[in-house]
């Protein structure tokens, strides 16, 4: 969802309202990569009738999810 209320210099008494609203879907073929597509629909006059967002995300370094531990195991760590 996302909605702007638009003016420039010559147009200040009549502002352009665009709100757009649609579904994001997210594909995730690695556990450090992701892909969404957001196809947004206008709803008023002055909004596209429709925009699309394509993101593609790639996670460098360690994860922080569950299934890494934010602590070196003790054999790995400075005595």
């Amino acid at each position: 969802m996302q909605y702007r209320n638009l003016t420039d210099k010559d147009m200040r008494g009549d502002p352009m309202h665009t709100f757009v609203i649609g579904p994001t879907m997210a594909w995730k073929p690695t556990s450090n990569t992701r892909f969404d597509l957001s196809p947004l629909f206008g709803c008023t006059e002055d909004s596209p009738r429709l925009q699309v967002f394509a993101v593609f995300s790639m996670l460098f370094g360690p994860g922080g999810g569950p299934e890494t531990s934010a602590e070196a195991p003790a054999s790995t760590r400075n005595r």
